[in-house]
């Protein structure tokens, strides 16, 4: 990693830290290997921060974090000051920092190294100890990088081009100074060379790293609900930690997991024994207990709508996984008339307690072919797709349970739609009823409905069939004919 680190410093050029052009439109263009050098360092730091995280156990997650202690001194004793300060951003973070537990359970040496790290990159009197440390040191070494983008930056803005008509050369004197404190790491070079493999491994490594918004909420979903009982009057099943098997060395697992086995050093290391997880999602009952749903919905979105007001457009794309809390809310289709005028056909309501977007976890594209509105006053938890996905590569046990209770209500709302007894006049046909994805809902024909708030069937919806001659009569007395087309 220090070699791959150097190798990006060596190739800025010094044009690139004039005007910030780091920080331009064009910075693609005129400073390419500014951009190149950022980018590692929040890749490197998001990839430290995700490893952690992804680690179920308290212990594990605490090993993780004593190598990276580790490699933070490793880093120190190459000169890597750049990597140091990688370590120290992912631990510091607050999705990483908030971890009680994990971090009640790393070694106090561990902490006392960290400690030191620490003390020496400390942001106090614009990291002073580093800068002493930083002119002590003999190259090769590879700097922070960030403190010489924020020089010149200050430079740059409190310190005219111009003075008085005349060029200031008091800045451009000072802006040579910081270039030649920059480029001194390349005075002498280290002994050894990135490894191409290696780099191209990191990038594909750095494909699965989380944002700081899916960090926090998984971090709140490690430890936050695994010190919470699961609501169903039965305590969160958590492996007793003086008790727990020790973890692997995460660190070698990390590195024959970015080299692959042609170059793996650690082929010789014994498969560790399997660790002892959390048990966040209980296993001994099918359907999703109140627990669960606290898995689920861990950091969702709280939202409020007033009466009247409309939660998802006809015709949109849902984005989002909801569950009411409070209030009630109004299923509507818009139906094309005459002369491009629209109706509104009434399919159900939702309480609190009802979910809706389910289906748009299968198929993220699908446009929404129904209206939703507040009836009243309503309050909505909304979850990102993608963090529910997050979730479920998490806790596997929650995504068989999710998919399987989803799929066993789609069967009974498939069951009731079209039992013989599902209306009084057969071929009345609730397209969406009980379905709380309506708004994934892909058929388009007029839709009739009869539910317990709607007791008389629409007569627009009807007068489709009084087209074909049929009196209520007749519909009496003669087989019901085909139902209307249903979308499950």
């Amino acid at each position: 990693m220090s070699a791959i680190e150097y190798s990006f410093m060596i190739k800025i050029n010094s044009s690139e830290f004039l005007k910030q052009r780091w920080a331009k439109s064009d910075k693609t263009t005129n400073a390419p290997n500014i951009l190149t050098a950022i980018n590692w360092f929040n890749n490197v730091s998001h990839w430290f921060s995700t490893f952690i995280l992804s680690e179920q156990t308290p212990n594990g997650r605490a090993t993780i974090i004593s190598n990276i202690v580790a490699l933070g001194t490793k880093f120190l004793f190459l000169k890597n000051f750049n990597g140091v300060m990688e370590v120290l951003s992912a631990l510091e973070s607050l999705p990483i920092s908030r971890l009680k537990l994990t971090w009640n359970l790393v070694a106090t040496k561990t902490k006392e190294q960290f400690r030191k790290l620490r003390l020496l990159m400390r942001s106090k009197n614009n990291f002073q100890r580093y800068r002493d440390v930083l002119k002590a040191t003999s190259p090769p070494y590879v700097p922070f990088f960030g403190i010489f983008l924020t020089d010149f930056t200050m430079m740059d803005d409190c310190k005219p081009d111009y003075v008085e008509g005349l060029v200031n050369f008091e800045k451009v004197r000072s802006f040579g100074e910081q270039l030649a404190e920059f480029f001194r790491f390349n005075l002498e070079h280290y002994n050894f060379q990135p490894i191409k493999q290696m780099s191209e491994a990191f990038e594909k490594m750095f494909e699965k790293n989380w944002d700081d918004n899916d960090m926090y909420r998984i971090s709140k979903l490690r430890e936050d609900l695994a010190a919470q009982p699961n609501g169903d009057g039965d305590e969160c099943k958590v492996a007793q930690e003086a008790d727990a098997p020790a973890n692997p060395d995460h660190a070698k697992q990390m590195m024959k997991e970015i080299t692959g086995p042609s170059l793996s050093v650690f082929d010789d290391i014994e498969k560790a024994t399997e660790q002892t997880q959390y048990e966040l999602v209980s296993t001994d009952k099918e359907e999703l207990t109140v627990r669960d749903w606290k898995v689920l919905l861990t950091g969702s979105i709280k939202k409020k709508y007033n009466k009247g007001q409309i939660v998802v457009s006809q015709g949109s794309q849902n984005r989002y996984f909801y569950k009411i809390q409070s209030g009630k809310l109004r299923v509507e289709k818009l139906v094309e008339q005459k002369k491009g005028k629209k109706s509104k056909v009434f399919l159900r309501y939702m309480e609190a307690g009802d979910t809706f977007g389910e289906m748009s976890l299968l198929d993220q594209n699908r446009k929404t072919t129904a209206q939703i509105s507040a009836e009243n006053d309503v309050e909505l938890s909304c979850i990102e797709l993608p963090f529910v996905f997050s979730t479920f590569e998490l806790e596997p046990n929650l995504f068989r349970k999710f998919y399987k209770n989803m799929a066993l209500n789609l069967a009974k709302r498939l069951r009731e739609t079209t039992a013989p007894s599902a209306t009084p006049d057969h071929f009345v046909q609730d397209t969406l009823s009980d379905d709380r994805d309506s708004i994934d809902h892909q058929d388009t024909s007029p839709s009739i409905t009869i539910t317990k708030d709607s007791p008389s069937v629409s007569l627009r919806a009807l007068s489709k069939y009084s087209k074909s001659n049929l009196s209520a009569s007749k519909l009496a007395s003669s087989p019901p004919p085909p139902s209307i087309p249903t979308s499950t």
